[in-house]
């Protein structure tokens, strides 16, 4: 690998993330639900101002906390490469996430916004990697954010409003209506604790429809 640099965002690990998921779904055939690990990619950080990163320097080591989140779920890959990114995505994820649900694209500037699409994804990706109370709380947030009329705005900051006069856009009638169904189908449907988040999300599905 060439000690080229690159700029970086932490928003990097949910596209890396939303990717391979895209391309799990894609191959996919009738009837697929998250049972199994899928290989995922992302670079490590910490929140605050741009950084810039050697692409063949170390990553941080986990946190205590880090490490404590990541054992509780499954850490993807079939190789010390591929789990070594998966991790530090996954630690990525977890840092971009606010403790009501909230998912920024990044810490800093323009993309400290929550976008319906991107959380929709992560909302999977905490599912597909065994942390679904992390999954559920995304998809409450984002349930909470949706307009009277069914739709969502493009994006919003953090305290749940739209930033700009942009026009709502229609991608999140699909993507947080297939976030919950993504989350649904990896529980057991018969625990409370579903059937009580399910309560909770369905009014917004049903509104989307």
């Amino acid at each position: 690998m060439h000690n080229r640099t690159r700029r970086i965002g932490m928003a990097s690990a949910a596209l890396v993330l939303c990717a391979v998921l895209v391309t799990v779904l894609a191959g996919a055939s009738g009837g697929w639900r998250p049972t199994g690990p899928l290989l995922m990619g992302g670079v490590d950080g910490e929140p605050g101002a741009p950084y810039t990163l050697a692409l063949d320097a170390p990553a941080r080591p986990p946190s205590a906390s880090e490490r404590a989140w990541l054992d509780a779920g499954v850490v993807p890959g079939t190789t010390p490469q591929q789990r070594d990114m998966a991790e530090r995505a996954l630690r990525d994820l977890r840092l971009l996430t606010r403790p009501d649900g909230s998912v920024t694209a990044s810490w800093h500037s323009f993309w400290s916004n929550i976008w319906p699409r991107d959380g929709s994804w992560v909302a999977a990706a905490y599912t597909a990697t065994g942390h679904p109370d992390q999954a559920l709380a995304v998809l409450r947030r984002l349930a909470h954010l949706q307009r009277p009329d069914g739709t969502w705005e493009a994006r919003y900051t953090v305290d749940g409003v739209a930033p700009d006069d942009r026009a709502a856009q229609q991608d999140g009638n699909g993507w947080v209506p297939w976030a919950v169904w993504f989350w649904y189908v990896a529980q057991d449907p018969a625990a409370p604790a579903t059937q009580a988040g399910l309560a909770a999300l369905w009014p917004a599905v049903r509104a989307a429809a």
